[in-house]
């Protein structure tokens, strides 16, 4: 059975009992949910290539897999191990019912090609993720907080928020060709490769066996890594600038 490891238990007693699986464990319903976006973003090549269709878009493509696909897997992981590591509750009926509504609302969207309401859609879920976030990380108490490599994910919804803009205005008239490019870079590479840093700086030293990261601002060792973790992202961001300036 899937499990994410995290450093602290998993809720037990009466409380834990009662609580679905599903509700403690979001991957649950979001892992699944992002397979079958995956297949939709790859049937659009397989229709293709079946001869079903008679033209394909690699903008489309990108957009399900990156915006949708991975974004599924992101919500579901950070649903899931946020609260574990804050021991703050998990999430909500209405904020795992709002994360669903939102991705099916973007898939859709952009399926039909209408593209402000499909960015729009997608900066809501960064919206719903943070306040998700920021809630428990407040409410933990003494509990652990974010170690210092989590910095990068507020940079990560940055790239995020910033490429959606720039993608939904680019589909308006007369609008300078950089924007959809520059957009693209955001948010099909700047936003996984910044949780990927943040995320798995936790993550793999807890598969491996290893000691959890310390905490963020437990030291000032841990706050010179936070402003160098800080640092990296602001960096991925300028190389995109780069990239589409040629």
């Amino acid at each position: 059975m899937c499990q994410i490891p995290m450093d602290v238990p998993v809720l037990s007693g009466s409380a834990g009992r009662s609580t679905p699986d599903w509700h403690r464990e979001p991957f649950r319903v979001f892992f699944p949910l992002a397979v079958v976006f995956g297949w939709i973003g790859v049937g659009h090549w397989l229709l293709y290539a079946l001869g079903v269709t008679s033209t394909f878009s690699g903008f489309l493509h990108g957009q399900i897999m990156m915006q949708a696909f991975m974004m599924a897997f992101a919500i579901g992981f950070l649903m899931t191990a946020v609260p574990l590591r804050t021991q703050a509750g998990p999430p909500s009926t209405f904020e795992i019912g709002a994360a669903i509504v939102l991705l099916l609302t973007f898939v859709v969207a952009i399926l039909g090609q209408h593209w402000m309401p499909a960015q729009l859609a997608y900066v809501a879920l960064f919206v719903l993720l943070l306040q998700f976030a920021v809630r428990r990380f407040l409410r933990s108490g003494g509990a652990r907080r974010p170690p210092a490599s989590f910095v990068l994910v507020p940079i990560a919804v940055a790239h995020g928020v910033v490429g959606a803009a720039l993608i939904a205005l680019a589909s308006r008239p007369g609008a300078a060709g950089w924007m959809i490019g520059l957009g693209r870079l955001l948010v099909e590479q700047g936003v996984f490769l910044c949780m990927a840093i943040g995320i798995g700086s936790l993550v793999l030293p807890l598969m491996s066996g290893s000691a959890p990261p310390a905490d963020l601002g437990s030291s000032p060792a841990e706050r010179w890594k936070a402003a160098g973790y800080a640092a990296l992202g602001l960096a991925i961001a300028a190389s995109f600038v780069c990239e589409q300036a040629g």
